[in-house]
């Protein structure tokens, strides 16, 4: 019996959606092979356990990059957060420098804004902070 190609991802490839892919695949694969080996030559109990173990360390890396990756956006995000009031010189996406306060921290996506001067600037776009005298 043939078994056809695996399909493209869908749109959605985070690693949460490969993960959950990976394993009705891994699991349709496994019932092909188990449905459709040889009586006289079965899969051996070491090779279905095999198969197992990798199908659980796929799962566990993939949950282990997801928590990763959520840990990284808080801590850019109570970085982001400590710039609130502070006055910041930053360079925008066409090259433009842009001073002024950090008014506020949106989260578009993956990605942590600070909106100075009304305009949103990423994290990695800051080159300098600094906080103003209030003294007058």
């Amino acid at each position: 019996m043939q078994v056809g190609p695996v399909t493209a991802y869908p749109e959605n490839t985070g690693p949460t959606a490969r993960a959950q892919l990976t394993r009705e695949e891994f699991m349709r694969i496994m019932m092909t092979e188990l449905s459709h080996q040889d009586p006289f030559n079965p899969l051996s109990n070491q090779d279905f356990l095999s198969q197992l173990a990798q199908l659980q360390t796929l799962e566990a890396t993939a949950q282990l990059s997801e928590g990763i990756a959520d840990l990284l956006r808080f801590q850019e995000l109570s970085a982001a957060g400590n710039l609130i009031g502070l006055t910041v010189s930053a360079t925008n996406a066409e090259g433009e420098a842009i001073v002024g306060p950090v008014e506020r921290i949106v989260l578009r996506g993956n990605d942590v804004l600070l909106v100075v001067n009304g305009i949103e600037v990423k994290l990695s776009q800051i080159k300098e902070v600094w906080r103003e005298d209030t003294a007058a």
